[in-house]
């Protein structure tokens, strides 16, 4: 079963790279997919997400706050896991 791990994020230029490496490590043996939901971030957060190989990128350009990037969840995978604040959950 593929996992879809979504990642919302807002300014998170100094960690997101750190994230999206952390979860492909601990997903590496899986069958997975990352999404990264940009909530109009105003650093260099989507400047660095471009750059990233086999991730699915969307993109607010009008910041939607906290339920805007959680809502906007498009996987393919049944299991979910949601990434936020350093904390990882799990939701099926």
């Amino acid at each position: 079963m593929k996992i879809s791990v979504v990642i919302p994020v807002n300014n998170e230029a100094a960690t997101i790279a750190d994230a999206v490496d952390n979860t492909r490590r601990v997903l590496a043996d899986r069958d997975y997919e990352i999404v990264v939901v940009d909530d109009c971030s105003n650093d260099s957060t989507y400047d660095i997400l471009k750059q990233r190989d086999n991730i699915k990128l969307i993109r607010h350009l009008e910041n939607k706050g906290v339920g805007g990037r959680k809502g906007r969840r498009r996987s393919i995978s049944n299991e979910k896991l949601a990434i936020g604040n350093s904390k990882v959950s799990s939701k099926q």
